[in-house]
């Protein structure tokens, strides 16, 4: 079985420009070969990143429970007695990261949702 694809293109880039294409290659989830085909598919434009939807999903569940959970124990800390401070400033440093983490997921379902990446919802 053939894919179509008998042709090649051999084009001579810096040692900077290699790196750039494969990173960006990279981060839209191909191969450097497939970035360049989507590149002159869509007329220079650059190719969407590829998203696991279910991924991001589950992921932004997690972070949400992992936030409720440690609102919960602020709650009891604040009602009873208190740990070190050091365990106190953990806690506060974890609730930052969470709810740090939880915006990013969301910031990206949001960019699925409206189009610009591709969503990958094989499930």
């Amino acid at each position: 079985m053939t894919s179509g694809k008998e042709k090649r293109i051999d084009v001579r880039v810096s040692e900077a420009e290699r790196e750039a294409l494969k990173a960006r290659a990279r981060a839209a989830g191909v191969s450097v070969a497939e970035y360049i085909r989507q590149l002159a598919h869509l007329g220079g434009e650059l190719p969407k990143r590829v998203v696991d939807m279910k991924l991001f999903q589950e992921i932004y569940t997690e972070l949400r429970k992992q936030g409720g959970n440690l609102n919960q124990v602020a709650r009891n800390l604040n009602q009873g007695l208190l740990p070190s401070e050091d365990v106190q400033h953990r806690i506060g440093v974890a609730l930052e990261k969470n709810e740090k983490a939880t915006a990013e997921i969301a910031r990206l379902l949001v960019e699925a949702r409206t189009g610009k990446v591709i969503i990958n919802d094989s499930n």
